[in-house]
């Protein structure tokens, strides 16, 4: 378990170019209504929130959460950045440090719903930025 958490808490170091002038800070508050949106959308589809986290990521960085699975339960995890982010990744990690499920969304927006049981690690990354973008991640269940 020390080496998964050690992995999950690392950041992915990657080489980008440099920023944009046009990009600014990021915009956490773009991500996190982009995020609203979408819950708000799956509500209709039966779906209710269980949480919803919004933070800066910079480039090559993880952000790893705790994630219980209760049986029973579907889970739908939601992910939205800013706009101008490249693609944004859900990864699903066991508790003994395997990959169980991995969504590479196609733009700044992916979900995921989740399959694996018990406790587990969401990570989410976004990646091909060349500086900290806004995400915001929900997670859903029903």
């Amino acid at each position: 378990m020390r080496t998964l958490t050690c992995l999950l808490l690392a950041a992915c170091s990657t080489s980008t170019a440099p920023a944009p002038a046009s990009w600014g800070p990021p915009d956490l508050d773009a991500a996190e209504s982009c995020l609203k949106t979408r819950i708000w959308e799956a509500r209709a589809e039966g779906w209710a929130m269980r949480s919803l986290q919004t933070r800066a990521l910079a480039p090559g960085e993880t952000w790893p959460q705790p994630l219980t699975i209760y049986d029973g339960v579907e889970y739908r995890v939601f992910a939205c950045a800013e706009d101008h982010a490249a693609d944004v990744e859900l990864l699903v990690y066991t508790g003994d440090g395997k990959v169980a499920q991995r969504e590479e969304g196609t733009g700044p927006q992916a979900d995921l719903v989740v399959t694996t049981e018990g406790d587990a690690f969401l990570v989410v990354h976004a990646r091909d930025v060349p500086a900290p973008v806004g995400v915001s991640v929900g997670l859903t269940y029903k």
